[in-house]
């Protein structure tokens, strides 16, 4: 396709992307294994011995809170036999291994071996301690890298923290977590979600209320952040789901009333004054991917537009497109003609990032 047809090197995919499994593999090796990954909320590691688990493709990852209060990444795979620990979130004192039961510290370290001196004479406890990683936190939000010496996420980040600076989740309560299984390329998803387009069209309904032509779109390297307000004739209807909630503080109007933004590789956020969620768009095979969305709020608060019948309506219209894309991107008729300039050029530049992770020219 022409680049005249299309924004910002066009759309850079083929159908294959969508459906082989070989490309799946590629991806969790080559991309998913090698970018900063959402693991959680910082409240859910509140308390010393708290853990969350989470695969930043290949690699099984803990993140854990110690007896002082740090936090530590850790490849989630014992140094006796390769074996992945732990499947859930969970507290423990101790981290010990189900299968023969080597134990280590909450910071990785390796504390004890049953029949040290008798079946294992030659073992030094120190050099045998959990693989690292990189944790940080960004506004109450932890990520996670298997590579214990991957650049800071603020650099990774870039221009999309200081755009989100004023929202913070740690002083935040969930409200809402939910699990959303596709039947499409996560790929799919994520390619909807940035899509500014068909606001107007797919969701001419569920998302009535809001202002699509004023709306503010940023990328950030390959991040990308967006606000909307409601329509001047539909502000009353807009507020009406927030009745009765508590704005989240150090909000300015500059953050506006609804924004869907963007983390590459698979994490996108929705905020608005009341209200910040996560959906993490997790792939479980070539064809299939689950989104999780947590929905954090003022604590005691209810409601508010993300919990409502209408969000509820806009995943289910998100879905079933992403679906219909799957069933054609087999087809031998599957491919993308000219694409709108400016409303759907964060696709391109995702094909761009997608294609540089994975090395492909």
């Amino acid at each position: 396709m022409s680049n005249r047809l299309q924004p910002r090197g066009g759309y850079r995919l083929d159908g294959e992307h969508y459906f082989a499994e070989s490309w799946h593999q590629r991806e969790q090796q080559a991309l998913f294994s090698n970018c900063w990954t959402f693991a959680g909320y910082s409240h859910e590691l509140a308390h010393a011995g708290d853990y969350l688990v989470v695969d930043a493709g290949n690699n099984p990852l803990l993140v854990t809170k110690d007896q002082r209060g740090q936090l530590h990444a850790l490849h989630n795979v014992c140094r006796h036999r390769g074996m992945k620990m732990f499947n859930a979130c969970g507290n423990a004192k101790v981290l010990s291994c189900p299968y023969h039961m080597w134990r280590y510290a909450l910071d990785g370290r390796l504390e004890h071996v049953p029949q040290h001196l008798e079946q294992f004479p030659d073992v030094k406890l120190e050099q045998w301690g959990l693989l690292r990683g990189r944790v940080e936190v960004w506004a109450g939000l932890v990520f996670v890298h298997p590579d214990a010496n991957a650049q800071p996420l603020q650099l990774w980040l870039g221009g999309l923290a200081e755009r989100l600076k004023r929202f913070d989740t740690s002083g935040l309560q969930q409200q809402v977590r939910k699990v959303f299984s596709m039947q499409a390329n996560w790929k799919f998803y994520i390619e909807n979600h940035i899509d500014w387009l068909h606001l107007y069209f797919l969701h001419a309904k569920s998302l009535r209320d809001y202002e699509h032509d004023g709306g503010e779109l940023q990328q950030h390297g390959p991040h990308w952040t967006s606000f909307e307000l409601p329509r001047k004739n539909r502000a009353a209807s807009a507020q009406a789901r927030n009745a009765g909630m508590t704005p989240l503080p150090a909000l300015t109007d500059e953050d506006a009333d609804v924004g869907a933004h963007f983390v590459f590789p698979n994490l996108a956020l929705l905020t608005n004054r009341y209200s910040f969620a996560t959906l993490v768009v997790q792939p479980v095979g070539a064809e299939a991917c689950e989104v999780e969305m947590r929905v954090q709020v003022m604590p005691g608060n209810e409601g508010g537009l993300f919990g409502s019948e209408d969000f509820e309506q806009v995943m289910f219209e998100d879905r079933h497109a992403a679906e219909q894309l799957q069933k054609a991107a087999r087809s031998r008729a599957f491919g993308v003609g000219p694409m709108a300039m400016g409303w759907e050029a964060a696709i391109a530049s995702f094909h761009a990032s997608y294609r540089h992770h994975l090395g492909i020219a």
